[in-house]
């Protein structure tokens, strides 16, 4: 009989093993939402910290995680095939960013959200303080959260939704539509349905068309975050050996993929990295890169469905006469290849792993046997405080012969613990946001944020990652209050009419018309696609006057006016700009053209004919 003592320790060892597996079970996301574009000032606080600093371009942002827009400021994230834009002075929690759902806090400002493509099962969700709204179909939808009167607007240009208002009361909505709702369930409904035609829906309207425009859905799928940036700095070629590639027009000298940018850290994937490049999230965190005859190019493989978001497709060089050991001066990294396997740093499941190298057999790959290690150009290395936090350059990269690297291994990650200022990256510093937080009314089960259960950050400090005289990253609890109801039941059938088919009790409902309106055209789903789906396909760009000074044009040609007319001669007419929900057509002015004097009529064939003969014998006789 076994002893009480190896018993449990049995018991431990199952216990410990178990809970190893469920682990790696857990997969991380295979989305996050990616920082595309973004001007003027945007701020935002990764998920367990209450310190804000300045956006970069290309940051993943994932659960948790909060964005502020200031005065004049505009952001868009990318979310798989959604497009998430915001207004000026708007305040967005993400409060789940997974592969089934994508929950939605704003609790400020006005924020357009364009779903083209929902899985079966894969839901989208925007919690505001009057409401929430469940979205079940593709389409463009819209919210204005008034900071000051309590009243929030939602409004649709297609598609249909579920609504869910303070007291739990449901209704079901199809687009086009448009309420506005206040506080004591206080609900108007516009006259003139549709989308809030404004400035701001002229900039989401040209964004849906650059978007849309883009020659890169070529190659890859839709679902590859940031590929709309590639046409505008690149070019794409038909290799003989790796297919379609693509090669960016302009980089410094010195440049190699993994080199202008920074390291941050996000939970669940731990070290990511953040290019500065403008185009640069598709080819850092999907496909591969290889030296060509023209430089370096970016491999996607073949398009499939469903691509994984990856952190860094790259391989650390472990050991030998340099790092990334702790207590080696530096930190060595360079691109994969084609046809070479990502084995990720964080845990995950052989499931998982398969799916994230589409096509690529998993196997362990010795450091020499790596395409890019060959070529010294791919190799960048840096000190480890670069790493841990700095702005990566060429001018800091450190050239590192052949022998600094021999007797080195190839490491999918480095074991190094991150720093408090870790989780910014090398993002600066800025003031927390003048929004105050306010509640939100969810349906969706709240969800604790990867980075407040980290263990692998956890897992790097107990096995002596930690740097000397760095502060640790410790999480703080940062979730805003919210008013959780019961879920939204996504299979009741939605009606076929437009208006709302539930009316609260207590309500008062008048017809407003407060703005112009434009009605998205209606995407009608293809054959062959996923359960709820919209095709990919370019939508009609319904053509809107743009809010710009008039001038006044002359005409090409000047008339010639005669001095007695001079003074007849009067200025152009003083334009009036009618705004209207469609197009107004306003012609050019032109000058009064000369008057020209036309001679008499001739009186004589008015007349009748027998008078004109008595006149004629008149004449005779004279």
């Amino acid at each position: 009989m076994m002893p009480a003592l190896s018993r449990r320790l049995f018991a431990s060892c199952i216990a410990a093993f178990a809970a190893v597996a469920a682990l790696a079970d857990a997969d991380p996301p295979s989305i996050v939402a990616a920082l595309t574009y973004f001007n003027g000032t945007v701020t935002y606080a990764p998920a367990g910290s209450d310190d804000w600093a300045y956006a970069t371009l290309n940051r993943p942002f994932t659960t948790g995680d909060r964005l502020w827009t200031d005065q004049g400021g505009r952001a868009e994230l990318h979310v798989g095939t959604t497009a998430v834009r915001l207004d000026s002075q708007t305040s967005l929690d993400l409060a789940d960013v997974e592969d089934q759902q994508l929950a939605l806090h704003i609790s400020q400002g006005s924020m357009g959200v364009r779903v083209q493509q929902l899985y079966s099962g894969q839901a989208v969700e925007i919690d505001t303080p009057q409401f929430a709204l469940v979205i079940r179909s593709p389409g463009h939808y819209r919210v204005d959260v008034s900071p000051g009167d309590d009243t929030t607007r939602v409004s649709m240009g297609d598609g249909d939704a579920v609504l869910t208002d303070v007291s739990g009361n449901q209704m079901e909505l199809q687009g086009p539509q448009n309420l506005l709702f206040g506080t004591d369930g206080e609900r108007e409904i516009d006259a003139d349905p549709g989308l809030v035609y404004d400035g701001f829906e002229q900039w989401v309207e040209a964004r849906d068309h650059y978007d849309d425009n883009s020659q890169t859905v070529r190659y890859v799928s839709r679902e590859v975050i940031g590929y709309e940036n590639l046409d505008s700095y690149g070019s794409w070629e038909q290799d003989a050996t790796y297919g379609p590639v693509w090669i960016p027009q302009t980089v410094v000298v010195g440049w190699a993929p993994y080199r202008d940018g920074h390291w941050t850290w996000i939970a669940p994937w731990g070290w990511t990295w953040v290019d500065n490049a403008p185009w640069g999230f598709a080819p850092f965190h999907y496909g591969r890169w290889v030296f060509g005859p023209h430089g370096w190019c970016w491999v996607p493989g073949p398009r499939y469905s469903h691509p994984i978001y990856a952190p860094a497709l790259v391989v650390f060089a472990s050991g030998g006469h340099d790092g990334p050991r702790l207590g080696h001066p530096n930190v060595t990294w360079f691109p994969l290849g084609p046809n070479e396997p990502y084995m990720p740093g964080y845990r995950t499941s052989t499931t998982y792993q398969v799916n994230l190298n589409h096509n690529i057999g998993l196997r362990t790959i010795p450091l020499t046997g790596y395409v890019n290690q060959q070529k010294g150009n791919a190799i960048t290395s840096v000190t480890a405080e670069t790493f841990m936090g700095g702005h990566v350059s060429p001018r800091d990269h450190v050239t590192l012969s052949a022998d600094k690297l021999a007797g080195a291994s190839a490491a999918s990650t480095v074991q190094i613990a991150p720093g408090a200022h870790s989780v910014f990256g090398a993002s600066p510093a800025a003031r927390n946001p003048v929004a105050v937080p306010r509640a939100v009314v969810s349906v969706h089960p709240q969800v604790t944020p990867p980075a407040l259960q980290d263990s692998l950050a956890k897992h790097y400090v107990q096995s002596s990652g930690a740097v000397a005289g760095v502060r640790p990253w410790q999480p703080v609890a940062t979730q805003a209050p919210v008013r959780q109801l019961p879920p939204v039941n996504r299979a009741v059938p939605v009606q076929a009419h437009t208006t709302p088919s539930y009316a609260p009790a207590q309500t008062t409902e008048r017809t407003v018309n407060t703005g112009s309106y434009v009605q998205r055209p209606v995407v009608v789903p293809r054959q062959n696609e996923p359960v709820v789906s919209a095709p990919v396909q370019q939508p009609v760009v319904i053509p809107r006057p743009v809010e710009q000074p008039r001038q006044i044009v002359e005409p090409r040609q000047p008339v010639q006016v005669l001095p007695q007319q001079q003074a007849q001669r009067q200025e152009p007419p003083h334009v009036t700009v009618i705004e209207a929900p469609h197009p107004v057509a306003i012609p050019e002015p032109r000058q009064a053209a000369p008057q020209m004097t036309a001679p008499a009529p001739r009186q004589e064939r008015n007349e009748p004919r027998n008078q004109r003969e008595d006149d004629k014998d008149r004449n005779k006789h004279n």
